[in-house]
């Protein structure tokens, strides 16, 4: 009946949008308080009183757990049936499933233009909805809902551009001191470098920023790599998480100050404090200056 009305099972899913789950959610909870208490999972760093419901940063780690590359971006229908929160809670705290996306550091828009561009590169032509239907992770109702209207989406896009490429062959960034006891030659502005101040919400960092190592901080969930304690050029403190599931293979010593690039922002306020942080992604690296800051050089 679903692949009579809408084409395809995805393309029901798709349609079904997140108000569909709201409304779901505030009949399902009508007899239940709203601040019910839920256990909160290890690693969380936002403060939370036992009956106000899980965390900002818990609902976060949860959300970025759900994105393991099954769907092209995680679905409210998965939190409700494979988290270990509710759909209704990222509502509740975020408003939207599209702004809890967002707050987790999942850029929604440009997966899907990037999935749009890979089917156009597959058929070497713009896609129609039907061909994104039968091609594409995701169904032409996700990107009408998203976008406004098919239409729109497709004009984001360039049909005579040249084919989106995965690899860069440029600036290979070295590690951790593999090729001398020299340290590094900075290959960018130093005006560019930036600093607490500048770390963006829920997106990747737009330019390097330098870093040295505090502290080795305790790890409590075998999702997180590392957590450590690192201070910018201006002596401000701040958190710098480190995902298993980005397999880096980078050494982090303490009072060791390093450049990083393709590093994610997280930020959000509470309590009228902002706060932010800084997590990795599969493309971060880290170019090692050793104890001196790498604006000292000469």
């Amino acid at each position: 009946m679903y692949a009579n009305k809408f084409g395809t099972i995805t393309a029901a899913r798709d349609a079904a949008d997140f108000s569909s789950v709201k409304d779901r959610e505030q009949g399902s909870q009508a007899h239940v308080s709203t601040d019910e208490s839920h256990s909160q999972p290890d690693d969380s760093a936002t403060e939370s009183s036992p009956d106000s419901g899980p965390s900002r940063e818990a609902l976060i780690d949860e959300i970025q757990r759900l994105d393991d590359g099954d769907n092209l971006v995680p679905y409210a229908s998965e939190m409700d049936s494979d988290g270990a929160y509710k759909a209704y809670d990222c509502l509740q705290e975020f408003g939207s499933w599209d702004e809890a996306l967002e707050a987790a550091g999942i850029d929604k828009r440009a997966r899907l233009l990037e999935e749009l561009r890979r089917v156009r590169d597959e058929l070497k032509r713009m896609p129609k909805t039907t061909d994104m239907d039968h091609h594409g992770r995701v169904s032409a109702s996700m990107y009408a809902n998203f976008f406004g209207s098919w239409t729109k989406a497709t004009s984001l896009i360039d049909a005579r551009e040249e084919p989106t490429c995965e690899t860069t062959t440029s600036d290979p960034s070295p590690r951790t001191g593999d090729e001398s006891n020299s340290s590094p030659v900075l290959n960018v502005d130093k005006d560019s470098i930036l600093t607490w101040e500048d770390i963006p919400g829920n997106s990747r960092l737009p330019s390097p920023i330098a870093v040295q190592v505090k502290e080795k901080k305790r790890t409590r969930s075998n999702r997180v790599e590392g957590r450590y304690l690192v201070a910018d050029l201006n002596d401000k403190e701040f958190e710098l998480k480190v995902w298993q599931k980005h397999e880096l293979d980078i050494e982090w010593d303490v009072d060791t100050w390093y450049v990083l690039s393709e590093a994610r922002g997280t930020v959000w306020e509470s309590d009228g404090e902002v706060h932010r942080l800084l997590d990795s992604t599969r493309d971060l690296t880290a170019m090692e200056y050793g104890v001196r800051s790498p604006m000292d050089e000469s």
